[in-house]
């Protein structure tokens, strides 16, 4: 079966990135959504949904400025 890409949408700061990744039609659990930050790389899983994104620079890994939510009524999530 083929992976779905998902709707998302980028934003950024002068600090941050932001995505907006919409998955409907799906129960989304710490089991069932795999985020990666890897260099410049994005990997963004939670099945049938796949999303990877390259970007022109590598990231500076920052673990108290991380963050990820997911609102159920909008059927989406935020990653910073």
């Amino acid at each position: 079966r083929m992976p779905i890409t998902p709707h998302f949408h980028l934003s950024q700061t002068s600090e941050d990135v932001s995505i907006e990744i919409r998955v409907p039609h799906v129960r989304v659990s710490a089991d069932t959504v795999e985020v990666l930050v890897d260099g410049c790389n994005i990997h963004f899983s939670s099945p049938p949904y796949l999303l990877l994104l390259t970007f022109p620079g590598e990231f500076v890994e920052e673990t108290e400025g991380e963050t990820a939510k997911y609102d159920a009524i909008r059927e989406g999530g935020m990653i910073t």
